[in-house]
């Protein structure tokens, strides 16, 4: 008896919880700018879903955002790393005149023909990535939410397909968090 009372007092406090929840990040959402200050969309991952997360939809698109913005950083770093590297392992002096060629000639080099392609291949990796991340970035995220806020509808960039994975992320974490703890018999 007790367990099922306790079962029940957990459900509506997670219930109310939420709608609590829904009610704040829809007020929050309401006074979304059309020009907004750097404090508005610099925010983290949690704060833009507790912020502007206002339904399902748009808390799976803060995290397709999320992912977007992150892959292209990370694309970005770690392509754009090893070209000072390739350039110092691809880098020859050429022989000193004035000593018979024993001693190298800091003021005369060379790179080896690898070194070029490799490094632009890597600069352009890295480049996509920045455009990736520009494209994907926490101020047009904000710019979206602010259009899906006002007329319910995404933008091209955003299709089903690509959110599809988020919505269904997003709907079993509700799902866990709204279950009721199971009523275990009693034992004899």
């Amino acid at each position: 008896m007790l367990k099922r009372v306790l079962a029940i007092v957990t459900l509506s406090l997670l219930t109310s919880l939420t709608a609590a929840r829904a009610q704040d990040a829809a007020t929050m959402a309401a006074a979304m700018t059309d020009k907004p200050g750097q404090y508005e969309y610099r925010l983290s991952e949690l704060g833009f879903e507790e912020t502007f997360g206002f339904n399902d939809t748009a808390r799976a698109v803060i995290r397709l955002y999320y992912a977007k913005w992150k892959t292209g950083r990370q694309i970005m770093q770690f392509a754009g790393a090893p070209v000072p590297i390739v350039s110092a392992l691809g880098k020859h002096y050429n022989p000193d005149p004035r000593t018979g060629g024993v001693a190298p000639n800091y003021s005369s080099y060379y790179y080896d023909p690898w070194v070029a392609p490799v490094a632009y291949s890597l600069l352009g990796v890295s480049a996509f990535g920045l455009v990736k991340a520009t494209i994907w970035n926490r101020k047009q995220l904000y710019h979206t939410i602010r259009q899906y806020r006002t007329s319910r509808q995404l933008p091209t960039q955003v299709t089903p397909a690509m959110l599809a994975p988020y919505l269904r992320a997003v709907a079993e974490e509700d799902n866990r968090r709204l279950t009721p703890p199971v009523a275990v018999p009693p034992q004899k």
